[in-house]
């Protein structure tokens, strides 16, 4: 019996579902998920098998405009992605048309990732305009840019050709990326449990009448709502093809770089604000006893000393119900018990250091 396989790279502005969706699909904790913007810092695998065949997805880093090395990481993880997928699913929010909401706030009040203060005005009735096909000629020995950052057209911005709703929601630069590339597209409306159907269906035809998507879906990752709706999309537009890992096979990460994950997911929860950009894990020791105790001795990485400080907590607190956390997962991780010991390190600017960055796994030569 032939089956259907290949890779699906989730794409989208950051805090949008990506990981929550990937999670969800593949039936385990693979990407660790927050409230706040760009929580996944690499390419992740996940891996879904069924009757019908597999489908390996990509979730990747949300798109978004690098500041710094790691940003640049980041930013060619995402890209990396997209050149290597069969079927790409563009991620999306549902957009705000109460009457007294237009143009005044895209986020739904029922949504909980929304930001504070106001948005931009939007015009949600701007007619949607196409670019020309982008430019591919590259000047020899000059660097080339993120697929988001080039052009539609020489000498033409390419949001001239998009409607100020998408701008003011900083998608513009996934249009122009998907734009640019071949493979198979799906929207995705994600939280479609927090908007009304007439919501729901104007956000469809906007984002619908960006490109040509070859399927349309909406659904809730955190609800697990019409998840099967999107596998049989992704399945009908797959290759004819083998197996590319194992059927138990759920990941490729191994399992320090997931407790790394796991302990950074607990501080990105309980931090403040000002702290969780600029940290980093770093599992220096991993193993099982013989009486099945697993010791994890771990560190967070930070760039100040002041933050140091805070991620200790007064009287230690705060490192404690990181650990305390942190700890539960990983022993589910496991499947055992974990005697897990953390510790605070400060490294100076490590988001500009090509040697951090490496040794905290962003090396951009493994991409």
């Amino acid at each position: 019996m032939e089956i259907k396989s290949g890779f699906v790279a989730l794409v989208g502005r950051p805090n949008v579902g990506k990981s929550t969706l990937m999670n969800a699909l593949v039936g385990q904790k693979i990407a660790i998920t927050s409230k706040r913007p760009q929580t996944t810092r690499t390419r992740i695998l996940g891996v879904y098998d069924d009757e019908r065949g597999q489908i390996a997805f990509l979730d990747t880093p949300g798109m978004h405009r690098a500041r710094n090395k790691l940003g640049n990481y980041m930013e060619r993880a995402a890209e990396k992605s997209l050149g290597d997928a069969d079927v790409v699913l563009w991620l999306v929010e549902p957009l705000s048309f109460a009457p007294e909401n237009q143009g005044a706030d895209r986020f739904d009040s029922a949504n909980d990732d929304q930001p504070e203060g106001r948005s931009k005005p939007v015009n949600y009735d701007q007619p949607v305009g196409r670019s020309k096909p982008a430019n591919d000629d590259q000047p020899e020995g000059q660097s080339k840019p993120a697929l988001w950052e080039t052009s539609s057209s020489p000498g033409d911005s390419p949001k001239e050709s998009l409607p100020d709703w998408l701008r003011s929601t900083s998608e513009d630069m996934i249009v122009e990326a998907l734009r640019q590339t071949e493979q198979k597209k799906i929207l995705v409306v994600n939280k479609q449990d927090t908007v009304s159907g007439d919501a729901l269906k104007r956000t469809l035809d906007l984002y619908g009448g960006l490109l040509d998507f070859d399927a349309m879906v909406s659904l809730s990752a955190w609800k697990k709502m019409n998840l099967s709706a999107l596998l049989d999309e992704i399945f009908r537009l797959l290759p004819i093809g083998p197996r590319y890992y194992d059927e138990d096979t759920v990941t490729d990460m191994p399992m320090r770089g997931i407790a790394a994950e796991l302990i950074r997911e607990q501080a990105l929860y309980k931090l403040e604000d000002e702290v969780p950009h600029g940290i980093a894990v770093l599992v220096e020791e991993m193993r099982e006893r013989p009486s099945g105790l697993w010791d994890v001795s771990a560190s967070i990485v930070c760039e100040r000393e002041a933050h140091k400080g805070i991620i200790i907590g007064k009287g230690g607190r705060m490192i404690k119900n990181i650990g305390t956390a942190a700890r539960m997962r990983i022993e589910e991780l496991v499947e055992g018990k974990v005697n897990l010991k953390l510790f605070v390190k400060v490294r100076k600017n490590w988001r500009d250091n090509s040697t951090y960055l490496r040794e905290y796994g962003y090396d951009p030569r493994e991409i």
